[in-house]
This record gives structure tokens, sequence and C-alpha cells, in this order.
């Protein structure tokens, strides 16, 4: 089932514009799901990402459609503290839940990563 849905949602991720995961832990969402978005190739519509894990975890991000999602607005990450090879530029919104204290990624790399994003006019922390 899990392999399915994951190759479904793939296979149309070009088509995707808003795209929210919410799942227990980052097995529940599984090895297909984030192998399958992470070679998807660049996600061109995609405006809105959520991705939420409700247990506590120290997860970092898989990289997702290529690295590369050139109309992300909105981004949404619940415990994830790292997400090494996305490139998240020119957000809108950044909304960053439940993070770890002692996972936290350094202030000079936060404000780097919002740098990125020039027209941010909301930031949830």
């Amino acid at each position: 089932m899990a392999c399915r849905l994951a190759k479904s949602v793939a296979s149309q991720y070009h088509r995707i514009r808003e795209l929210h995961i919410v799942a227990g832990q980052t097995a529940c969402v599984g090895d297909y799901l984030w192998a399958a978005l992470r070679d998807a190739g660049p996600a061109q519509k995609l405006a809105s990402l959520t991705v939420a894990l409700s247990e506590p975890t120290t997860a970092t991000l898989p990289k997702l459609f290529s690295g590369k999602t050139p109309c992300l607005r909105k981004l949404a990450l619940h415990r994830f503290t790292r997400w090494p090879g996305n490139t998240f530029n020119n957000l809108t919104h950044i909304s960053l839940h439940n993070q770890p204290a002692s996972e936290r990624c350094t202030l000079a790399q936060f404000l780097d990563f919002i740098g990125s994003s020039p027209l941010l006019e909301e930031l949830y922390l």
C-alpha cells in the first residue's frame, strides 16, 4: 500500500501545488515515499509544503524533488532541524515547529536560511 501510494504521489508531482505530509514518525512516512519524492525531479508548481511528524524525533528532512522547488512560497516543517540538499529560496511564509533545542542550526545558518527569502512576510517559530 505504502509503495503504491508513494508511486502515485510521485507520478503526479508535476501537477501538485500543495503537499502536506503528516505522520507519526519518520518510519511511518516510509522509505518508499522519501525515495519517490527525492527522485521525482524539480517540483515546478509546488507552492506550499508541510512535513509534520507528531512523534519526537531529530530527523533530518531528506532531499525532496531533486532539491529544487522554484515556486515554493510556503514551508512548514515540524520536528525537522536540518534540510540539506533542499533549496528553499524565495519563501514568503516559513513555519518551524517543535525543533529540539539541542538539534537546531546555528544563528548564522538560520540567518542565511531566511536571507535566501527576501520576500519573507511571515516567520513562525
